[in-house]
């Protein structure tokens, strides 16, 4: 969830400068709405937040970070056992823990539970002409441009980030081996 909330708020954080800067396309943001569609304020909010995360390829972007889960669950479980010598039938329970661990991500993930997330939280962050305004940037030559990036900068992020977590997490076990030790040697 987190990572979703990032991707959100990366995507969205590297188009409001282009947009305060009017770099937008001059097309009708709402163009995708059929002239027989019935619209009220409600659903036309719902509507045009479909098209943002329809062109913003949110389902692709949630869809390569659950893939990339099973990546880090593996490289994470080969760091936590990485002192043990384990046999066959140890590692064939903690592959299929693996496994379950991604498949639960998925189901808990999926795109129909995040879309109807994403959309409320649009509907109660923007307003529509925020939203038509997001809509035009990302039909533009530069919004096209940054959605095809976002992938990349997406997966540079994680890796920093991962990076920064796991050298912060040896620097709090060895603060916690360092207060242990110390309270040992109080009476």
């Amino acid at each position: 969830m987190k990572k979703l909330s990032l991707i959100l708020l990366v995507t969205l954080g590297l188009s409001l400068p282009a947009i305060a800067e009017n770099k937008l396309s001059g097309e009708d943001p709402i163009a995708f709405i059929k002239p027989n569609d019935v619209l009220t304020i409600e659903n036309s909010s719902e509507v045009s937040i479909r098209k943002l995360l329809e062109i913003t390829n949110t389902k692709s972007l949630l869809e390569n970070s659950i893939a990339e889960v099973d990546g880090m669950l593996e490289n994470s479980m080969k760091e936590v056992f990485s002192n043990q010598e384990l046999s066959p039938e140890k590692q064939k329970m903690i592959h299929a823990a693996q496994k379950e661990m991604t498949a639960l991500v998925k189901n808990e993930l999926n795109w129909k539970t995040v879309e109807a997330m994403a959309i409320d939280i649009y509907a109660k962050t923007f307003s529509q002409e925020e939203i038509n305004s997001m809509l035009a940037f990302y039909t533009s030559t530069e919004g096209q441009a940054i959605i095809k990036k976002m992938p990349v900068v997406m997966q540079l992020t994680m890796q920093n980030l991962q990076n920064m977590t796991s050298n912060l997490v040896k620097k709090l076990n060895d603060l916690q081996e360092e207060i242990m030790d110390k309270l040992d040697t109080i009476e």
